[in-house]
């Protein structure tokens, strides 16, 4: 799946969708930011219809992933990545 979505990165893509359940999502988020996001210097935005907004992924120093609210979108680059679960 990485290198699937590394490609779409690379192509220009700048909305992925991914379908994974419901367990499954953390982790798939913790692999997506480390092999792809960071690897690359971009930010990812997580879409869940629940929150109806959207979210910052970062991954802290604990290994932890914290989804953070956008204060203020930067709306020329907000679409870098932007997961939907």
């Amino acid at each position: 799946m990485i290198s699937q979505l590394n490609l779409l990165m690379s192509s220009g893509i700048p909305i992925i969708s991914i379908n994974y359940p419901v367990q499954e999502r953390i982790n798939v988020l913790e692999q997506i930011y480390v092999e792809c996001a960071n690897y690359r210097n971009v930010p990812i935005y997580l879409w869940n219809a629940g929150w109806g907004c959207l979210k910052q992924v970062q991954y802290n120093w604990q290994g932890k992933i914290n989804f953070v609210n956008l204060q203020q979108p930067k709306f020329e680059n907000i679409f870098t990545i932007l997961i939907i679960f």
